[in-house]
């Protein structure tokens, strides 16, 4: 393959993008939750006294898991929430995968060079977005000067794994749907090659009958 189409880069478009970061994000959540998951007996302990919560969510652990019975039980008004665990990794997911739409639609704009950098400095920006403001704004979590170092330290470690992995499978969808249309293209210029050389062939038939009736009509002409 030539250098000319092995360095081409198609830039994908918003939409294409937007569905790049949507998946991108799903697997970042996957990497944030096994991160959870592993350092378990790592995690620092929250204080007690750097939130309180709602008297009717005092019972209630997780932040995603607030979301969830707010938006069950407050905004649809479907009763209690049944399904805890699974609405809170549900919970999880959409908003990792939202983030994940994000970061497509600026990567898309950015190009494709350092992605490991690129995706840890996202991570620490969602973080620091979601952390430090959101949560606290709508009452799931206290404000980021209640809680101690080592909590933020493990938090920012969590979001930093999330964005690295959302900007390397970003730019994996990247790659392979910028190379699906360039196989494509290669295969149509092969087709021409091949079209072009049975037409040639042709040619050269029809060239080399026409020469052998000239021929024979010299022949004919010669003997009468």
């Amino acid at each position: 393959m030539s250098s000319r189409y092995r360095n081409q880069h198609t830039a994908p478009s918003a939409l294409g993008a937007f569905c790049g970061g949507l998946l991108a994000g799903l697997i970042g959540s996957a990497a944030q939750s096994l991160f959870f998951r592993a350092t378990k007996s790592l995690a620092p302990n929250a204080p007690s006294e750097a939130f309180q919560p709602p008297p009717d969510e005092r019972n209630v652990s997780s932040a995603t898991e607030k979301v969830a019975r707010r938006s069950v039980e407050g905004l649809a008004r479907r009763g209690p929430l049944r399904h805890p665990n699974a609405a809170s990794q549900a919970v999880h997911f959409a908003f990792g995968s939202a983030w994940g739409g994000l970061y497509g639609l600026w990567a898309a704009t950015r190009g494709s060079t350092q992605p490991a950098k690129r995706g840890a400095a996202f991570g620490i920006a969602v973080w620091a977005a979601s952390d430090n403001l959101l949560l606290p704004a709508f009452r799931l979590a206290g404000w980021p000067w209640r809680y101690p170092l080592k909590t933020h330290a493990y938090a920012a470690a969590a979001h930093m794994i999330y964005g690295a992995t959302v900007a390397a499978t970003f730019g994996l969808v990247d790659e392979l749907t910028d190379a699906a249309p360039r196989r494509l293209t290669f295969s149509s210029r092969a087709r021409q090659r091949q079209r072009l050389v049975a037409r040639i062939v042709d040619l050269s038939h029809l060239r080399g009958r026409s020469r052998a009736k000239e021929r024979l009509g010299l022949l004919q002409r010669s003997a009468a």
